[in-house]
């Protein structure tokens, strides 16, 4: 699946190898490594709130879920608290699972499951490209990754 010998098919293809790079530095390793997971925060504490019976919608109390689960948004560069919850009510069953284990196990399955997630849509979309002749496959693909 390597492009052929063309000048023209190597390049979209060396731009889709940047886009895997950049896509794979500022998604699943920042995500598992940084502390930049303030939307998913709020989503953890949210559906563990839900799942103890409380409201998932009191963000003093889903803060402090979070942090006793072992968030620190205070040692985060920029600092932001624990975001508003702005998610639907039938999210929080879907993905109490997640709160069973603490906030680093946590973080670490949403990672992958988003990135197996985003990897399963692309083969969905595969399909679709037929049509797409030459580098423009690789180009489509890159920017699938650059915008995610």
């Amino acid at each position: 699946m390597l492009p052929s010998a063309r000048p023209s098919a190597k390049v979209p293809f060396a731009l889709f190898c940047l886009a895997v790079i950049f896509f794979v530095a500022l998604g699943p390793v920042r995500a598992m490594h940084g502390p930049f997971s303030y939307d998913f925060a709020s989503l953890y504490g949210a559906a563990k709130s839900w799942a103890m019976g409380g409201n998932p919608y009191d963000m003093d109390r889903v803060a402090a879920l979070v942090h006793r689960a072992g968030y620190d948004a205070a040692n985060a560069p920029n600092y932001l608290p624990v975001q508003p919850s702005v998610y639907l009510p039938t999210s929080f069953p879907l993905l109490a699972p997640l709160t069973w284990v603490r906030w680093d196990p946590a973080r670490l399955i949403w990672a992958c499951l988003s990135a197996a997630l985003f990897a399963c849509s692309l083969l969905l979309f595969l399909p679709s490209m037929r049509e797409v002749e030459g580098g423009g496959r690789w180009l489509v693909l890159a920017v699938a990754f650059c915008f995610t």
